[in-house]
């Protein structure tokens, strides 16, 4: 490939959109980019996609400023403002993302500590439990512990048809995420145990890694395998 042009896509803003490259550059071989992104770009993780394959990033194309690092990774009590309000909009995005009927202010109402009113306030109290469930530094991500914060935030409150089997972690079916088309279908929930244990082992993993980028890491990827019926994973880093 020609110096001039491999440089130019290293800049472009669609590095990361195959596709989109194709499509930009007329008679771009995508087969020798991949090639040349293995050589010196992509930077492989100790997790698989659904082919058994390396999962890889761009660390190049990833920009997190250092104020932000600093305010997302400094211990925030959920009864702080900064907390409280945190808590609101994770609750609330969740809820929206999941097409769920809501109020803010019955959000704002549990994190004041009122008891739930309705079935829809016991959907946000459960998301409440599962926020303080996660803020307790004792709690260290686990297959034992990731089932107990989905239990605790979600699972008590869906239909019996969205329900886990008994004793087991993770769904007993298909998942598909549904825009216009069928935008995704989770991993085979046979494989869930074997790709969920590298995940925390991941997680677990000493690297030089930075923390933001891997927590941005684990959240894609605990949606793409879609361990659940309803899904929680921005509750998951």
């Amino acid at each position: 490939m020609d110096a001039a042009l491999y440089v130019r896509i290293l800049s472009d803003k669609s590095i990361l959109d195959l596709k989109k490259l194709k499509y930009k550059y007329p008679g771009l071989d995508i087969m020798a980019l991949v090639d040349l992104f293995r050589a010196g770009v992509y930077k492989t993780l100790p997790i698989r996609d659904f082919n058994g394959n390396d999962v890889v990033y761009m660390e190049n194309v990833t920009k997190i400023r250092m104020n932000a690092i600093k305010l997302l990774l400094t211990p925030q009590s959920f009864q702080t403002s900064f907390g409280l309000k945190a808590m609101e909009e994770e609750i609330s995005s969740t809820l929206t993302i999941e097409n769920i009927d809501f109020d803010r202010n019955s959000v704002r109402r549990i994190l004041q500590g009122y008891a739930p009113a309705d079935e829809r306030e016991k959907r946000v109290y459960g998301m409440k439990k599962g926020l303080e469930f996660i803020s307790d530094p004792a709690n260290n991500i686990s297959e034992e512990n990731i089932f107990t914060l989905y239990h605790t935030a979600v699972g008590q409150y869906l239909n019996e048809e969205d329900k886990l089997n008994p004793g087991e972690y993770y769904r007993h079916g298909p998942v598909y995420i549904i825009g216009q088309d069928v935008e995704h279908t989770g991993l085979p929930h046979k494989k869930l145990p074997e790709y969920i244990k590298r995940l925390v082992a991941f997680i677990e993993q000493d690297s030089h890694m930075n923390d933001l980028l891997k927590a941005a890491a684990v959240h894609f990827y605990f949606a793409y395998l879609h361990p659940y019926f309803y899904e929680f994973c921005a509750f998951l880093y």
